[in-house]
């Protein structure tokens, strides 16, 4: 999460916006379900992994936003609020909560392994069963949004270094291509030069 720390406010912003229909899609859906087996729960007097929505142990779903488009019902964006991306830490200590990203390289002594943005929809299927359950998978989401962003930025110095060292290759092989021209030119002087001996030597003996 160092990377994470180390990007400007508005940065952390923009990679913590789920705009992708389908993710987007799935969040809200696993939100209605959960929302549903808990008020279901409630009413019945049934207290199970569902029950009740601890704020305190859900950082992430607790402050999670919607926003929704023109007719109200349709949601097109998850985001967080802004002192998620105005403080680093937030984040961080969210998904050291869950077990993820700081939490998992401490443990493990590795990080979270980046996925294809097109296998992130698998992180939130199956629907999560319990609140607990949809906390570590949008942490997992989370981690990916953070690691897509940082190998999105590491990705022009990478194209930097491979153009350079093609440059270097061919000027290695221009180096080469001038170094055989010169040699090619130098033996073409040699034979004009003993051409021309041999023209001066056979015109002294004719006048012999």
């Amino acid at each position: 999460l160092a990377a994470w720390a180390a990007r400007g406010a508005e940065e952390r912003e923009a990679i913590l916006r789920i705009k992708d229909p389908e993710i987007v899609r799935l969040v809200d859906f696993n939100m209605r379900v959960l929302w549903a087996s808990e008020i279901q729960a409630r009413q019945f007097g049934v207290k199970g992994p569902v029950h009740p929505f601890d704020h305190s142990q859900l950082p992430l779903l607790s402050a999670m936003q919607f926003d929704h488009a023109g007719d109200g019902q349709t949601v097109t964006e998850v985001k967080w609020p802004e002192e998620f991306y105005k403080d680093p830490t937030i984040l961080a200590s969210a998904l050291r909560s869950t077990g993820g990203a700081a939490g998992t390289a401490s443990a493990t002594g590795g990080g979270p392994k980046p996925l294809r943005p097109q296998r992130w929809p698998q992180i939130l299927q199956p629907p999560a069963k319990s609140w607990v359950d949809f906390e570590r998978q949008m942490a997992h989401l989370a981690e990916q949004l953070i690691l897509s962003a940082s190998a999105a930025a590491a990705a022009p110095s990478a194209a930097a270094v491979v153009a350079a060292a093609g440059m270097a290759e061919v000027g290695r092989h221009a180096a080469g291509d001038s170094g055989g021209a010169a040699a090619a030119a130098g033996a073409l002087v040699a034979a004009d030069d003993d051409e021309g001996e041999e023209g001066t030597s056979g015109n002294e003996q004719d006048a012999a």
